[in-house]
């Protein structure tokens, strides 16, 4: 789609020419599109693509959401990222670099490295109005959700609730998100232990655990935390879907979830279970899906 919108020129070109972040901005929509395409052979968020989205972000977040274009001015109403590499959106870090910086044994570049990851993907703003009615209080009021990275004892971890929302609400008003509407409440969630982290012991102590709860026929794992594998939260979604039908009388395998190309929904003769690492392309389970709407 991003191809034929370039191709008859709906979206409009801006920023360096050589810049591995590619941005272009669509005026029918007000929306601006940031591609992905660093310029390694195997496409990976790399130091200087990283660089290049810090620098647009940063610019176009101090311009209040405005793009500035052959001298023209356009304010962006919606941020779309994407990526050039077909095929491949989330490439994962630079291993090559990686490597080099390993043996070189230079913490100070690894740790500069992993800040600006964290720095690109600081924090994420939900509006649940986009998810569902229901979940908002009512029908004047918005619910916006605000995640922040940090570990536990970390200083803004420890910050009490009532700064929190102060801060969240700051931000908010700064990237004039809610314009002059008042924040009436808000709610801090600290969630320890958000995302599995894996090492390269990780597989042979998640097998002893899966053996132990093999004997509870009953039980159903499902997300990030109950199989400790760092899905995509379509999939994390999807074995929890399935885990009801297994309820319900039909028999999935909710470790297939992620590990084939496709998920297919058929019973399968009982068999010694594959528990050997294995990657696959993240597709949306688009039947599965379309059944359960």
């Amino acid at each position: 789609m991003s191809n034929l919108r370039d191709t008859v020129g709906l979206c409009i070109p801006y920023g360096r020419a050589d810049s591995q972040y590619e941005t272009e901005f669509e005026p029918a929509t007000a929306t601006l599109w940031g591609y992905f395409n660093p310029n390694q052979d195997a496409p990976c968020f790399s130091l200087g693509l990283l660089k290049d989205i810090a620098s647009h972000d940063e610019a176009f977040a101090r311009d209040g959401g405005h793009v500035e274009i052959e001298g023209r001015g356009y304010q962006a109403n919606h941020y779309v990222l994407a990526s050039r590499t077909p095929r491949v959106f989330n490439m994962g870090g630079d291993l090559a670099l990686f490597s080099m910086l390993i043996k070189s044994q230079d913490r100070h570049a690894i740790g500069s490295y992993a800040k600006l990851c964290i720095d690109n993907m600081y924090r994420r703003i939900q509006n649940f109005r986009s998810w569902s009615p229901e979940m908002l209080p009512d029908g004047e009021h918005s619910s916006i959700g605000m995640e922040y990275f940090c570990n536990e004892g970390d200083e803004l971890w420890e910050k009490d609730n009532a700064t929190l929302v102060k801060l969240a609400e700051q931000e908010l008003r700064k990237l004039d998100l809610v314009g002059d509407a008042p924040v009436v409440d808000g709610t801090v969630i600290r969630q320890p232990k958000a995302y599995p982290v894996y090492d390269h012991e990780y597989q042979e102590a998640l097998d002893v655990i899966r053996d132990w709860l093999d004997n509870f026929p009953n039980l159903q794992l499902v997300g990030r935390n109950g199989m400790h594998r760092y899905n995509n939260q379509d999939h994390s979604m999807l074995t929890a879907m399935l885990a009801v039908k297994n309820i319900l009388g039909e028999q999935h395998d909710l470790w297939s979830v992620n590990v084939e190309q496709e998920y297919h929904e058929e019973e399968k003769p009982a068999a010694e279970p594959d528990r050997s690492p294995q990657y696959a392309e993240r597709l949306q389970p688009v039947r599965v899906l379309a059944e359960a709407s």
